[in-house]
Formats: structure tokens, sequence, C-alpha cells
């Protein structure tokens, strides 16, 4: 397993979008890439998600690149 990077600034929001539809997470402090391209993500709230590499796309509302 990847560590986690933390994000500096953290991402206002990111949607990763799937053939069937969407998740939207707001304030993703941190994430981690494996190999297979599942993302682990927590969130300025403490909450943390696993997101599976099935995605299609997605869709970042950041200031600029953090890593």
């Amino acid at each position: 397993m990847n560590e986690m990077i933390k994000l500096n600034p953290p991402e206002r929001c990111r949607i990763y979008h799937f053939a069937n539809g969407r998740i939207e997470l707001k304030n993703v402090i941190s994430i981690s890439i494996s190999d297979s391209g599942t993302h682990r993500l927590e969130l300025a709230d403490g909450k943390k998600f696993i997101v599976k590499k099935d995605w299609l796309a997605i869709e970042l509302d950041v200031d600029s690149w953090t890593f």
C-alpha cells in the first residue's frame, strides 16, 4: 500500500465520474494511489473513502496541481 500524500492546499472538490454515476468529495486533504489505480482519500472532517479504479474521469476544483 502506498503512503498518504498530504495535499497543500487541500482540494476544494474532487468528483469521480463512473459509467453509472458519480461521487463528489469535498475538502480532500490527503490521497494514496495504489498500483492497481484504487484511491484512498481523507477529507478535512476526518471521513475516509476508498474509490475503486473503475472511474472514467476525475474532475478537480483546485488552484494548482499538488503532486
